[in-house]
């Protein structure tokens, strides 16, 4: 499946809520504010004009295990799923960061998805440590994730 890129904007949001099939603009705010400072990159793809995956890459994680650029948050809309988009939106990614000048990335991964965590291993990601607790805010929330961090040299 040929995707094209592109990074997103506040005007994107619509889009990025018809992917995840749910509103969240907080979080997708505040990505796009951190892209804005050059800190990340917010990816979004589409097939044909249709918006099917995004992907961040947080060049600055506020976590103390993340030594390199950290790949967070791959979504495929669920009606897009099992079609390589994934591996395509991975591998563009990756692209991303090896062009920054970075020769590794690294991602966290919730310890009950093994499914998940399968994939990523798959694309050459291994456990290097963990579990972590990844704590962030959303909203009034304090959410606390139990994680795996994986790494890859690109």
């Amino acid at each position: 499946m040929k995707l094209t890129f592109k990074k997103i904007e506040k005007e994107d949001l619509k889009f990025l809520n018809e992917i995840r099939e749910k509103k969240l603009d907080e979080i997708h705010l505040g990505r796009i504010k951190k892209q804005n400072k050059d800190q990340a990159n917010y990816i979004m793809a589409f097939f044909k004009k249709e918006p099917v995956s995004h992907v961040f890459i947080d060049y600055k994680s506020k976590y103390s295990w993340h030594k390199f650029p950290a790949i967070e948050d791959l979504y495929v809309k669920k009606s897009k799923r099992n079609k390589g988009i994934a591996q395509e939106t991975m591998n563009y990614a990756e692209k991303q960061i090896k062009q920054k000048g970075f020769k590794e990335a690294c991602l966290d991964v919730e310890t009950h998805e093994h499914w998940i965590k399968k994939f990523y291993e798959k694309l050459g990601y291994s456990k290097v440590s963990g579990p972590h607790n990844l704590r962030y805010k959303l909203g009034d929330k304090e959410i606390t994730e139990i994680v795996f961090h994986l790494k890859k040299k690109l």
